[in-house]
């Protein structure tokens, strides 16, 4: 891990979520005093199908928002850094989510399971 950038939230994993809810995953990092996010940062959110990573949103300092996969539930929350959010969950959103910190000075992946109950 760097010694400037680090998560202060992580999702607790397992998360269970009722199908047919909503649910917002929450990681959240930190810089070192003095350093910033200017040039290359981007937060990085995937989902593992089929024992794949596949990206399903990337906030970017460059582009901003894309939402790459799944995009009637998927969306990103702009007043968190680094929140994923999930809306009217079905089971094939039970699996395996990360987050990624791609900077000058990266950060290890954070993982949580979300499991979803049926109704």
């Amino acid at each position: 891990m760097s010694d400037g950038l680090s998560w202060t939230v992580t999702p607790k994993s397992p998360q269970y979520v009722l199908q047919g809810s909503d649910i917002s995953l929450t990681w959240d990092y930190e810089l070192a005093p003095g350093e910033t996010t200017s040039g290359f940062f981007q937060i990085i959110w995937a989902k593992k199908e089929a024992n794949k990573w596949n990206n399903l949103a990337i906030n970017s300092l460059q582009s901003g928002i894309s939402i790459l996969k799944d995009k009637e539930h998927i969306s990103v929350d702009r007043n968190k850094k680094a929140t994923l959010i999930i809306t009217n969950v079905t089971e094939v959103h039970h699996a395996l989510y990360r987050c990624t910190i791609d900077s000058i000075t990266s950060l290890p992946s954070e993982t949580v399971e979300l499991i979803v109950l049926s109704k």
